[in-house]
């Protein structure tokens, strides 16, 4: 993981978003933030593609998950796959 990130991003899977799928993304809250990894749930998309409803980046070390609209930086590193029926695939 590189540290000196500069300017705020939001780095999409090559393939695009799926809805309700889980990522480990790298991620900094704030640009003063330390970027660490956090898993993602990408909720629905709305119907340019992007997370919207029920999307949330959830850390132990977080007081209380966080939606994508409120990051400054985040990069999609793996796709864990969808939440089907309640269950991961």
């Amino acid at each position: 993981m590189c540290d000196d990130i500069k300017n705020p991003a939001i780095i999409k899977p090559k393939d695009g978003w799926e809805s309700r799928c889980f990522y480990v993304v790298e991620v900094k809250i704030a640009r003063n933030n330390p970027l660490h990894k956090s898993l993602f749930y990408s909720g629905y998309l709305d119907r340019i593609g992007v997370p919207s409803s029920y999307n949330q980046i959830m850390n132990p070390t977080y007081d209380y998950p966080i939606d994508l609209q409120r990051v400054y930086y985040l990069k999609v590193i793996k796709n864990l796959g969808p939440l089907l029926d309640g269950k991961l695939d």
